[in-house]
């Protein structure tokens, strides 16, 4: 039993190194590992290659409580032709470096970008940018940002990881071998049988998982879900928050290029339904207001909106099909009107 165990054991350890090994080999490093923490290559660019094409005034970007939304509608009452992309399960960490790159990089950047925004997802960085939210926020990222990737990701790490990490590179690369993984699992069959790149792939994986294709009672559990894991009481300190999110960033790039950034505050049924915010919520939402206000930036909350009623939403957050045309034109109404108060 004894022999067994201790054969096992060798067995075990000589595995293991040959898998450090193996990783210290793939990812050329030095050892003890001094790992730059980032993102990976390749960065997707069809939404780039939007944006060139159609030359827009206006683009929009938020979650999928804007998937509704029809941009000919918004272009025609605001006057500027706009451009809408909706990423479902995203926050502000995916929404910067969508502006980063697939908007601030365009041939001619767009004169305002509207961000539609839930709650207190501004100033919560690590939102929804772990586990399989990862691969959203790698295909629009590259090397380059890891000072995004230390305010998503790292920021909420343990430090007790960074001995295990500096001395065992298995340990080190584990996140890059899991998406690495992924992606092979991924691409592989589609590329082989069908001759699709990984942008075809993006795009349908996009289609086959669009929420139009998720049970309804269980998307509506999954925002919920996803709501209460941002109903903390740490998060509606807006002072301890701003400065360690990527709110500042959007506000400064955008002056930099010459944008307008307006940051739009999504209405729940709820509060269609005539639940008030909570005393933390008005509290967080006013200095918000402020702090854009005070960077060059507009704030608008859909809350105000009388006229976005109950019936015309199809779960706690997502506009109902049947209903979304006539919200469009409500909200573009109601948009149109705030730009002209400023």
């Amino acid at each position: 039993m004894k022999r067994t165990f201790l054969t096992f054991l060798l067995a075990f350890l000589v595995i293991f190194l040959l898998l450090n090994l193996a990783v210290v080999n793939t990812y050329k490093l030095d050892y003890p590992v001094n790992k730059v923490e980032t993102f990976e290559e390749p960065l997707r660019t069809d939404y780039r290659d939007q944006i060139n094409k159609a030359e827009p005034e206006v683009v929009v970007v938020g979650d999928s409580a804007i998937r509704e939304l029809n941009a000919e509608n918004f272009s025609q009452i605001l006057d500027k032709k706009t451009l809408i992309f909706s990423a479902p399960a995203t926050g502000s960490a995916y929404w910067y470096l969508f502006f980063r790159h697939q908007i601030l990089e365009a041939k001619n950047p767009p004169q305002m970008v509207f961000f539609f925004f839930r709650g207190v997802t501004l100033t919560v960085p690590g939102y929804l940018t772990n586990g399989s939210y990862r691969a959203r926020l790698e295909e629009t990222a590259t090397t380059s940002d890891a000072d995004v990737y230390a305010l998503a990701i790292s920021a909420d790490e343990n430090p007790l990881l960074h001995i295990p990490e500096r001395y065992l590179p298995l340990f080190a690369y584990r996140s890059e071998i899991y998406q690495n993984t992924v992606t092979l699992v991924r691409d592989w069959l589609p590329g082989m049988l069908l001759a699709c790149d990984d942008t075809c792939v993006d795009n349908g994986f996009d289609q086959i998982f669009d929420e139009y294709h998720i049970n309804a009672f269980l998307w509506e559990e999954l925002v919920r879900n996803l709501d209460s894991s941002l109903d903390q009481s740490r998060n509606y300190d807006f002072t301890a928050r701003v400065e360690d999110s990527f709110l500042p960033l959007m506000l400064q790039d955008a002056r930099s290029a010459g944008i307008t950034p307006v940051f739009i505050r999504v209405k729940y049924r709820a509060q269609a339904q005539g639940t008030p915010d909570t005393a933390e919520m008005t509290a967080y939402q006013q200095a918000l207001r402020a702090y854009i206000e005070e960077n060059g930036g507009i704030y608008m909350d859909l809350a105000e909106e009388d006229r976005l009623t109950a019936d015309m939403y199809r779960d706690s957050i997502h506009l109902a099909y049947d209903e979304a045309p006539a919200a469009t034109v409500i909200i573009a109404q109601y948009i149109r009107e705030q730009l002209r108060e400023d």
